[in-house]
């Protein structure tokens, strides 16, 4: 009978589509963690099942592993924040920031995958649905979390690091949380591009096939197909052709100026420079 502990030791605050599934799947194959399921949403969508539901959850054979989960929608929320603050002020949290409006023309069509917004252009669904934008708009996010939480307790970085350096990007968050950041998993360089997801599952279907070979546990040979050098070839052109009509996305310029003052106050809390993405607007 596995031991019951007191709840995750780190939790996966977010961004949503910031990269945050590749880190799960990451975080998960390591074997010094246990993280029982993908996006639990105990603190935001099932908190009235209880704590006591939410703790049974990392019942595990093996204490000495470290429990973790990740939600990454849990950021966008100041109820959320404060409940997982409640449940656990010592608790370690990861939060991956990705460009703002490259992170919400990326839920866009995300949300189009799923059919919303079939009809609209990105500046209509902006209207039409603001959270869209609200969700990149991190310094009130972030101000709040460092509200209640210590940095120290709070580790922060960026997507665009993942697509450079995975290996350094995933041997820091091991550090974070006290595990062995020298580990390889079979899913560290196969970094999802989350900006050509969408593009991919509407054309091709790729992501749902690979998904299906994954759970059939052909990881190593996805891995070994996509260190080949076509299918590199293939990617970039995909990714340079994602990014050039992303470039060509004409966003209404009072989203932009929101954007931009948002960077600037994120530039302060976080104490450092985001011109790489100021460069953008």
């Amino acid at each position: 009978m596995g031991k019951q502990l007191e709840g995750p030791e780190f939790i996966g605050v977010g961004v949503q589509r910031g990269g945050t599934s590749w880190l799960y799947e990451c975080l998960k194959e390591h074997p010094q963690t246990y993280i029982p399921t993908k996006e639990v949403h105990f603190f935001d969508e099932k908190y009235d099942l209880g704590s006591d539901w939410y703790r049974q959850l990392f019942t595990q054979p093996d204490a000495e592993l470290v429990p973790g989960e990740y939600t990454p929608d849990y950021i966008a929320s100041k109820v959320t924040i404060e409940r997982i603050y409640k449940f656990n002020p010592n608790v370690k949290l990861i939060l991956i920031l990705r460009e703002p409006l490259s992170r919400a023309h990326s839920a866009y069509k995300l949300y189009q995958s799923y059919g919303r917004f079939k009809d609209l252009d990105f500046n209509a669904a902006v209207e039409k649905d603001p959270w869209i934008i609200k969700q990149s708009l991190y310094s009130e996010q972030i101000g709040h979390l460092f509200s209640l939480f210590p940095k120290s307790n709070v580790h922060i970085d960026f997507y665009e690091k993942i697509e450079e350096n995975p290996r350094q990007f995933f041997k820091d968050v091991c550090e974070f949380i006290g595990i062995d950041g020298e580990y390889d998993p079979d899913a560290l360089y196969s970094v999802r591009n989350t900006s050509i997801n969408a593009t991919l599952q509407d054309g091709f279907g790729l992501i749902k096939l690979q998904n299906f070979l994954l759970r059939k546990g052909f990881s190593r040979q996805i891995n070994w197909m996509k260190n080949m050098k076509l299918f590199g070839f293939m990617k970039r052109a995909l990714i340079q052709r994602s990014k050039q009509k992303s470039s060509e996305i004409k966003v209404d310029p009072k989203v932009v100026a929101m954007i931009e003052q948002d960077v600037e106050k994120l530039e302060k809390i976080l104490s450092l420079s985001l011109s790489n993405w100021k460069a953008n607007y």
